[in-house]
């Protein structure tokens, strides 16, 4: 992955409005490290992440905020500034309780070490709070940093003023520096040491370090033989000439440059900032005797230099300054100006301010020239790695690396006119990425949208095919499976909306399709093929095979059930039938299979037969119940006053028999939808007559015994010659439970019978007496 380090362009200004107005229509922006809403915090970052990989190399790569969240680097960073090794856990698979850990170490040693920490906790730290962990790295940079420079300075200071010396500058005492004193006013502490230090008279540090004369006047302080303002003098602008003293003061005092001309180069810099780069001057030793020698002797060697010295120098200028810098002369001159720079320093007293100015002019235009020629060759080099993306990942990865590449893009200078080749060149280059982002924007979407519909489309598959995996679950009761039914036909009706689902999906890839080469195609073919596939063969085979079985299972039990329970009403039973061999007939000539069909014949076979057997029993026993009436007429009419009991008795079990035939025979015609009724009507009829003949016999039969019979055996009882009797009356009895009357007569009877039993016996006592007239 190609990445630009964003502090080699920070000098150059370029008008690319057009390419972020594409960030921002498409939402990249929101992801660019460089958050242009908030100055501030953005030169923080810078500076708090140079500050850290200085005491670490390579520490932090990319995002300040997101990699310190672990704790592994905080910890780093703390055995580096202690020089203490210090526990905690490091490794690949690290969770959040391990983040929690590690920080909680740091802030405990922190605290041990007496540094002040307010409202700033582990879990906020872990969470990725920039603001509170900007303050966690800006204590410690107080504490680690500008607050040891301040007391080492203050040291510094007490030690040399006990040695007597000759300076020009006399500088005083500081005043002990305790620390609470640093950490409440570490600001005017600091402010107060540098402008003492160094005899100036700076008030802040924001404004006052803007345009690069405080850092020029600090380095001649330290080294005045690099004639730092002089050099400062020659350049117009405060960037350039900041960019100059962060070079001098790197380059010849070992200053990390923490920060960029364009970051101080604005109305209100950001004072933590300045406040860390520019602690780092005092550990830098100012000489108490200047080194007048050198000086003396730089100046007779000035006086002594011909006035045509500098003749080559100016004729190089006017060469460079009429021929333009371009892509094809940029290292020519830069070698040139590096032959000609040390005859540049040695004749530079001698030379006007005007040939001083346009060296330094130059010398800036060509580092702006190479670094933008630089550029626009990891530009072009990346463009060209550019390739059709295969998938929706790569797209998204590719664009990901223009995003980080292009949104932090070099800045022409509005004074560009000496390598406005090398400007339209750059130009150009931003066109050529326009037109890729928005091809791999478009490429995006369709691939987004390519997702979206085979998403939908899988889900729909997936779901349908579950649905089909349920349809006959066993446990279901007989409403819940018409529940379902009606849940299955809904889902696999709604076919235009089914269809829709399947034309996005189409439509998309082929969408996608479009944008790659044939011989990309094949898998994404596949992918097309595989899935039409499956939605024909939900749609147009598996749900309507399932859709016609399960409907017909129901439809069957249906008919059984009704066949079973309630067989006398036919209609729903008959629209049974008709429903499965519809059913049937349909499953037969969508998909040549006749076993639905055959099922519904067969039921109806069944039915064809049911209802035959039905009839067959109906007729047998309408001629059996004839009979019967026949035979219980024949035996009525024999009946007469000698006939036994029995024979009453007999009679009665086959009026009862004939009875019991007329509610089978109702039955039986109402099951096979047979009209008997009338002649139903007749037998009943005919049943009560006979019913009645038979109650007047056994009327007339009573009578004739109570009259005629029960007298003369009961006075054979009373003289102990007969003693059947008492069977004759429990019979009668039987016989006459409707006649009340002929009931009491018999009743009477059976009470003489036991007044005679009790004449025949001797009762012993009167407990005896009354309970054979209680049984009486």
């Amino acid at each position: 992955m190609l990445r630009l380090n964003p502090k080699r362009y920070s000098c150059i200004e370029i008008d690319t409005s057009s390419l972020e107005s594409q960030f921002e229509a498409s939402g990249y922006l929101d992801n660019v490290e460089v958050n242009q809403a908030d100055e501030t915090e953005r030169v923080q970052r810078k500076v708090f992440m140079n500050w850290i990989n200085y005491h670490v190399p390579n520490c932090i790569k990319n995002n300040l905020i997101e990699e310190l969240r672990d704790g592994t680097k905080l910890l780093a960073l703390l055995e580096a500034l202690t020089g203490e090794k210090l526990p905690g856990e490091r490794g690949k698979r690290l969770r959040r309780p391990h983040f929690i850990s590690n920080v909680n170490i740091v802030l405990q040693l922190l605290e041990r070490r007496r540094v002040k920490l307010v409202n700033i906790h582990a879990t906020d730290i872990v969470d990725g709070n920039p603001c509170i962990i900007l303050g966690l790295i800006w204590t410690m940079i107080l504490h680690f940093h500008i607050e040891e420079y301040v007391r080492l300075n203050a040291l510094e200071h007490q030690r040399d003023s006990t040695i007597p010396h000759h300076s020009q500058r006399h500088i005083s005492s500081p005043a002990p520096i305790s620390s609470d004193t640093a950490r409440s006013s570490l600001r005017s502490t600091l402010l107060d040491n540098i402008n003492r230090r160094f005899g100036l008279n700076l008030n802040d540090f924001g404004r006052s370090w803007r345009d690069g004369e405080a850092i020029l006047a600090i380095i001649d302080s330290i080294l005045p033989q690099l004639k730092a303002r002089e050099k400062g003098r020659a350049v117009i602008t405060n960037r350039a000439r900041l960019q100059l003293a962060f070079d001098l003061a790197e380059r010849y005092l070992g200053i990390i440059k923490l920060l960029d001309a364009e970051d101080m180069d604005v109305d209100n810099p950001d004072e933590r900032s300045m406040m860390t780069y520019a602690s780092q001057f005092l550990q830098k030793q100012v000489p108490i005797n200047q080194p007048e020698v050198l000086m003396s002797s730089c100046v007779v060697h000035s006086t002594k230099l011909r006035a045509d010295e500098g003749s080559s120098i100016r004729k190089w200028i006017a060469n460079l300054v009429k021929t333009g810098i371009n892509q094809s002369n940029l290292a020519q001159f830069q070698q040139e100006q590096a032959e000609l720079k040390s005859e540049f320093d040695r004749v530079k007293d001698s030379l006007d301010s005007e040939t001083i100015q346009n060296w330094y002019l130059i010398e800036n235009e060509l580092a702006i020239a190479k670094s933008i020629e630089d550029w626009i060759g990891i530009a072009e080099k990346m463009l060209a790695s550019y390739s059709v993306p295969t998938s929706g990942e790569q797209v998204e990865e590719q664009l990901r690396c223009h995003k980080l590449f292009f949104s932090c893009l070099p800045k022409l200078e509005a004074n560009s006119n000496l390598w406005e080749s090398i400007a339209n060149h750059f130009k150009q280059t931003i066109r050529l990425a326009d037109e890729w982002l928005e091809a791999m924007l478009e490429a995006s979407r369709r691939w987004e949208q390519y997702h979206i519909a085979a998403d939908e489309l899988k889900g729909w598959i997936t779901t349908a095919e579950t649905k089909l995996a349920n349809s006959h679950l066993p446990h279901l009761n007989q409403q819940q499976q018409v529940d379902y039914l009606s849940d299955l036909k809904k889902f696999f009706s709604s076919r235009a909306e089914n269809e829709k689902i399947l034309y996005n999906f189409v439509a998309s890839c082929n969408d996608v399709l479009a944008t790659l080469p044939e011989f990309h195609q094949t898998g994404l073919k596949e992918t097309l093929r595989g899935l039409e596939n499956r939605f024909h063969e939900i749609t147009n085979f598996k749900a309507p095979q399932h859709l016609i079985r399960f409907e017909f299972d129901l439809t069957e039990a249906n008919f059984l059930s009704r066949l079973t329970n309630d067989p006398e009403n036919e209609e729903p039973i008959l629209e049974d039938l008709n429903a499965m061999e519809n059913l049937g007939t349909v499953y037969w000539k969508h998909f040549n299979d006749k076993s639905i069909l055959d099922r519904a014949m067969f039921n109806r076979r069944e039915f064809i037969k049911r209802k035959k057997k039905l009839r067959q029993d109906i007729a047998f026993i309408r001629q059996e119940t004839i009979d019967l009436i026949s035979v219980a007429e024949s035996q009525l009419k024999s009946i007469t006053l000698d006939s036994q009991i029995e024979v009453l008795r007999h009679n009665e079990y086959t009026l009862s028999k004939i009875r019991e035939q007329l509610n089978v025979l109702r039955c039986l015609t109402n099951e096979a939808n047979v009209d008997l009724e009338k002649e139903l009507k007749e037998f009943e009829s005919q049943l009560e007559r006979l019913a009645e003949q038979l109650k007047a016999k056994k009327k007339e039969k009573i009578i004739n015994w109570l009259e005629n019979e029960a007298p003369q055996k009961l006075e054979l009882f009373r003289s102990g010659s007969d003693h059947s009797l008492k069977d004759e009356i429990n019979k009668y009895r039987q016989m006459i439970i409707e006649e009340k009357e002929l009931n009491e007569r018999v009743r009477s009877i059976d009470v003489q019978l036991s007044l005679i039993d009790m004449e025949r016996c001797k009762v012993g006592s009167v407990k005896e007496a009354k309970q054979k007239v209680k049984n009486i």
